[in-house]
């Protein structure tokens, strides 16, 4: 039994598919979700549905005790994943990351049970980088709110590994996307832009590089991690070398593809990491997971904009 946190947002909603892909029964999965960020649409039929809020203690007990879901796997995706809002909302940011991991968590522990959790951080813990390639021994540094509490959830993860013996796995994600995506990041911004024929705004000059990680490599190194033997580690899950790319250039590849839009300059935002020359390193993810990122930034933009349009109110 697996039971995913945050099931029915844009990640959820593409590893579901990919854990059938691999092999599992819908029955063998169940959602959990307030529906806050995720969508109800996003479930697959035969998907068990638990309606619930990781910040509310009772919540989370009843799915993982009460419930009796008795989970092998918990993969714990719910959060509040834009840098923006937490940079506005500080305290509600730390209250769903922080508080409603160690929910997870110790539901778990006073459960007696060793389901594998497997925790969705981010490379925004890293700040900004003082070597490159980033590898997961990189000094970590949050720049913002949203890194500071993903950061604080890892540490929890890695305490109650060695405290309680919980199994437990950390997925550092790196600028997701993909079709479906409920976040909005750069890439998603500059798609709308210029499909509405608007300018794409580019904050700091846009020289600052950010790694891409198609939404289907991000589920790919999810499922080996939960299928490895490995009790608790720290992974980089990112796209290749030929997903790194300047955020101006990414404006203008979207430009190019769209065929419509202009660029507009405006001034760095707070809060936003600004690295001259990102390289997010997952040799570790691929010796000892055996992750291949497959989708390059050029594949991957034209396939996102192909559904864009595709699915665009006329």
């Amino acid at each position: 039994m697996i039971l995913i946190t945050g099931g029915a947002g844009f990640v959820g909603a593409h590893l579901i598919d990919k854990l059938i892909e691999s092999g599992y029964h819908q029955q063998d999965i169940t959602i959990f979700d307030n529906f806050s960020w995720g969508k109800p649409y996003n479930i697959r039929q035969g998907v068990n549905s638990i309606n619930g809020d990781i910040t509310r203690s009772n919540d989370v007990k009843s799915a993982i005790v009460d419930v009796e879901v008795k989970a092998d796997t918990i993969i714990h995706l719910a959060a509040i994943k834009e840098v923006p809002y937490s940079v506005k909302n500080p305290l509600n940011t730390h209250k769903v990351n922080v508080c409603g991991t160690v929910n997870i968590l110790e539901a778990v522990r006073k459960a007696k049970t060793s389901p594998k959790i497997i925790y969705s951080s981010a490379a925004s813990v890293y700040g900004n980088p003082i070597y490159s390639p980033v590898d997961e021994i990189h000094p970590t540094n949050p720049q913002n709110p949203y890194g500071a509490s993903k950061l604080c959830g890892e540490n929890y993860c890695t305490a109650y590994h060695y405290t309680y013996g919980l199994p437990t796995m950390i997925l550092r994600y790196s600028n997701v996307y993909g079709s479906g995506i409920t976040s909005p990041n750069a890439m998603e911004n500059f798609v709308n832009a210029a499909m509405d024929g608007k300018p794409l705004s580019l904050y700091g000059g846009g020289t600052q590089r950010k790694q891409f990680t198609h939404i289907d490599d991000v589920c790919r190194g999810t499922v080996l991690a939960m299928k490895s033997k490995i009790e608790h580690g720290v992974y980089n899950i990112a796209g290749g070398n030929d997903s790194i790319i300047s955020i101006k250039t990414l404006a203008e590849k979207v430009i190019n593809i769209v065929g419509a839009g202009s660029i507009e300059y405006k001034e760095e935002r707070q809060g936003d990491v600004h690295v001259p020359d990102l390289r997010i390193s997952i040799l570790k993810a691929k010796y000892e997971l055996g992750y291949i990122p497959k989708k390059s930034i050029q594949r991957g933009l034209e396939e996102y904009i192909a559904y864009k349009k595709s699915h665009a109110t006329i």
